[in-house]
Formats: C-alpha cells, sequence, structure tokens
C-alpha cells in the first residue's frame, strides 16, 4: 500500500490523532486560569467534591482535554500523596474510555491498512510478543501524549489487560515525580509557570525520558531483527 492511500484510507483514524495533540494547550490553560483564579476554593473542597472532579478529570484525560501531567501537579499541590487514591483510578477509566472512542473511530482499519506492508506487519506482530514491556516504556516516557498513547494503542489492537497494567506500571513513576513536585510548591501559580525552579523536576523528566528511550529502542531493534512471524 502507498504512503497517500495509506493517509487516505486512514484520514479520521489521523485526524483524530491531531486533535488529540492541539486539544489540550486551549483546555489546560482554561484550567490553569481557574485554579490560579480560585485557588482557595479548591483547598476547602471535600471527598465528595474531589471525587467529582477526578471523575470528570478521567473523561477530560481522555478526550486530551487535560495533560495528566497537570493533573498530578493539582493532585500533589491539594491533596499530596493521600491524592493517589483518587489519581490512579481516573488514570485507568481514563486508558478505557480513551482506548474505545479511538476503537470506535477506527475500528481497527489502521492496523489492516499497515498490515498490507509485509515488513510494517513483521515489525507490529513481533512487538506484540512482548505488548506490556513495550507499552509500559511507552507509558513511562514523559513526552509521548497520554491521549495519543492511547489512540494509538487501541489503533494496533493492543489486549487489554497488557494495555490497562503495562500503561499503570510505566504512568506511575512518573505519576509520582510530578505528585511530588505539586507537594514542594508553595504557590500554584509559581507551580505551572515556572517549572525550571523545581530542580528534582528536570532530573526526573530526564530520568524517565532516558529510560524509556532505551526500553523502547531495544524492544523495536529486536522486534525489525527478528524473523518474520507471518513466515512461520
Amino acid at each position: 500500500m502507498s504512503s497517500i492511500a495509506l493517509l487516505k484510507n486512514n484520514k479520521y483514524s489521523l485526524i483524530f490523532l491531531l486533535v488529540l495533540f492541539v486539544l489540550p494547550f486551549l483546555a489546560s490553560s482554561i484550567l490553569i486560569y481557574s485554579l490560579v483564579k480560585h485557588e482557595a476554593v479548591f483547598h476547602s473542597m471535600t471527598i465528595v467534591y474531589w471525587v467529582v472532579f477526578y471523575l470528570a478529570a478521567s473523561l477530560t484525560m481522555a478526550l486530551s482535554l487535560t495533560h495528566t501531567t497537570l493533573i498530578s501537579l493539582i493532585t500533589g499541590y491539594f491533596l499530596g500523596w493521600t491524592g493517589l487514591i483518587y489519581m490512579i483510578p481516573a488514570y485507568l477509566l481514563a486508558s478505557y474510555i480513551g482506548y474505545y472512542i479511538a476503537w470506535f473511530i477506527d475500528h481497527g482499519k489502521l492496523f489492516d491498512s499497515l498490515g498490507e506492508v509485509p515488513k510494517v506487519k513483521s515489525v507490529i506482530l513481533n512487538l506484540k510478543k512482548k505488548e506490556f514491556q513495550v507499552i509500559s516504556f511507552a507509558r513511562l516516557s514523559p513526552v509521548l501524549p497520554f491521549a495519543i498513547m492511547n489512540a494509538l494503542l487501541s489503533y494496533l489492537k493492543a489486549r487489554m489487560p497488557n494495555y490497562l497494567l503495562g500503561g499503570l506500571v510505566g504512568m506511575l513513576p512518573r505519576t509520582l515525580l510530578f505528585v511530588y513536585i505539586g507537594m514542594k510548591a508553595t504557590y500554584f501559580k509559581e507551580l505551572v509557570t515556572s517549572p525550571e525552579k523545581h530542580t528534582s523536576g528536570e532530573v526526573g523528566f530526564v530520568a524517565l525520558l532516558i529510560i524509556s528511550v532505551v526500553g523502547l529502542i531495544y524492544f523495536i531493534k529486536k522486534a525489525v531483527s527478528q524473523p518474520s512471524p507471518i513466515e512461520k
């Protein structure tokens, strides 16, 4: 299949990825403004209101309206480590919703289109042998957007247990890092407007990026070098 045909046959799936990339810049700005403006209200929220907040956050994260990093910073700043009891279920719910939204749009068409290119299909099938590990390293990366990865993994027909558990294993270090940074901030405005002041965030960001890149390169190189399972 030619590149043009691939793009034409999967235009809605690819447009959806573009929308997921653009949306969080606008929506997160609105949320940050509301938090800075009404910080005292969030400090006084009860458990019920926080449950509602994280249910809403699971939907906004799934739809790429808010970054998971921002929700983690909010968790650390307002709730500390105890906020993880809300954050982790919200993350899993957002992953689940995001997967099926992408599936509703794509219905596996992109996977089938890629399958028409023998070498690409071979690499994908080899990667799926280590699906849990690949998903974990992909989620660990602080530069791969959460909602876009939801869509890509759905397009590639990731198995749900590997998708959810592998994703949780990969996202947990990122989440813990940004919750910690949120806990150390004195003012929320400072937290979201001056991230360069948080040295621990810079070090942790680089460390997660290096580990994730090394892990993904290892599994991709292995998948490329292995014989095609199609030919066996």
